[in-house]
């Protein structure tokens, strides 16, 4: 966001993200420009100056989880941790759980270009290297890619939003995509 917005235009940014934010809470899975112009006080036009698609309003809500996440994996990356690859995948499989809109973000392709983009681009980049590093170590197949990972971390967060017990079986199905089905 530009430091360079009017105070009344940064409010009613703020204004617009809070409105987002509160369907996004309640379970709305869809957040329309109109009806979020009508709930944050603000006119329509003001919602698409701000953000032209649905998409950047996502972006928007989930960029400061997404630097989170892209902290963590380059904090990961420093260190030369030997389970670097698995912290960053745990790391992930909460940013999906606390921010479930992130992943229409994530899933909008590299070609899509909103306020999130550098940081998507940055964890890619980083999680690209730890994975590099695992194969070469002997701890990671060769064959896993930064999309294998993204798409296990989706189906974690998919199954676990169906079972009577959410974070548990956000847990259990983190372990197993983590370290298979094989008997501890």
């Amino acid at each position: 966001m530009s430091d360079n917005l009017r105070r009344d235009a940064r409010r009613n940014r703020e204004r617009i993200l809070a409105a987002a934010q509160r369907r996004v809470d309640a379970g709305e899975g869809d957040v329309p420009l109109n009806v979020i112009a009508a709930e944050a006080g603000v006119g329509v036009g003001t919602v698409y100056r701000h953000f032209p698609t649905q998409l950047e309003l996502l972006a928007a809500m989930v960029h400061p989880s997404l630097v989170e996440l892209q902290t963590t994996m380059e904090e990961l990356a420093e260190q030369g941790r030997p389970d670097a690859v698995e912290e960053a995948f745990k790391a992930a499989v909460r940013v999906f759980a606390e921010r479930p809109e992130a992943l229409v973000v994530v899933s909008s392709g590299e070609t899509a270009q909103h306020e999130a983009s550098a940081s998507l681009a940055t964890i890619t980049t980083v999680l690209d290297r730890l994975i590099d590093d695992a194969v070469l170590a002997g701890r990671l197949r060769p064959d896993v890619t930064v999309e294998v990972l993204q798409h296990l971390v989706c189906a974690v967060d998919y199954a676990a939003r169906l079972a009577s017990d959410p974070k548990t079986a956000r847990t259990v199905h983190t372990e197993i995509a983590l370290h298979g089905l094989h008997a501890r």
